[in-house]
């Protein structure tokens, strides 16, 4: 597999996995897709970084959540 379809399967299966109803969600595919269409290796670095600060965000959110309703 060439990295052009490494990189469309790896969005794909991100867009299943997010909910288009949630901001941050919308936010972290905007994000995944300029990383995508990059034209240079900063530009994509940076919007990759910008993707793992929110999808931390997003993690820690979305744990918390499930904490409390298992209390």
């Amino acid at each position: 597999m060439d990295s052009d379809s490494a990189l469309t399967a790896l969005w794909t299966r991100l867009e299943l996995l997010l909910n288009p109803g949630e901001s941050d969600a919308v936010s972290l595919l905007k994000l995944a897709d300029a990383a995508r269409q990059s034209e240079t290796t900063a530009e994509r670095d940076s919007n990759a970084r910008d993707m793992v600060q929110l999808a931390r965000n997003l993690v820690k959110t979305e744990w918390v959540r499930i904490q409390i309703e298992l209390q």
